[in-house]
């Protein structure tokens, strides 16, 4: 097949196909839109009431609060000295599900802080905890987290090493 004979036949199902698209449009109807949209109400303002809204009972408000103020204390749980939404440090923990490896605890949160930047650029995943103890805050720098205690354990040595420091081996939840 010559390429003249290949472009007719190109050119002719493009015609052919134009004409099948096209042809019918000239023999439907014309579409009607209908724009006859109902103007809307007016509004009554002038005897408009707006809701009433039950006031709570301030005695129950006030019994919120205090139960509130006996379970967190300047954003520390009363119980536990754990700031409040923070992964609580379990000491002697044996039935815990996460494990982490605690190496210090500051009353100075740019130690914590120094501490935390020089263990992540080692390769470790690191955060600090906050707690009050005995009315203080204190920061805990805390490696981990491990799935299992004896992972947490291993690094123990290396901490102590690399920091030292006298890390613990600690359980944790949310």
């Amino acid at each position: 097949m010559t390429e003249r004979t290949r472009n007719r036949i190109i050119g002719g199902v493009f015609v052919a196909s134009l004409l099948v698209i096209v042809v019918p449009m000239f023999f439907d109807k014309p579409v009607e839109l209908d724009f006859d949209i109902p103007p809307m109400e007016q509004a009554d303002l002038d005897h408009f009431e707006p809701p009433i809204l039950d006031v709570p009972d301030p005695r129950q408000i006030d019994r919120a609060e205090q139960v509130v103020s006996s379970i967190v204390e300047d954003g520390y749980l009363a119980e536990t000295g754990n700031r409040v939404g923070e992964p609580v440090l379990i000491f002697n923990a044996d039935g815990a599900t996460q494990w982490a490896v605690q190496l210090a605890s500051f009353a100075n949160l740019e130690n914590a802080e120094s501490l935390k930047a020089t263990v992540e650029s080692d390769g470790h995943r690191a955060w600090i905890s906050s707690a009050m103890v005995n009315k203080s805050r204190v920061h805990r720098v805390v490696a981990g987290p491990y799935i299992k205690r004896e992972d947490a354990q291993n690094t123990v040595a290396q901490f102590h090493e690399s920091y030292q420091v006298d890390p613990i081996v600690v359980g944790f939840d949310y």
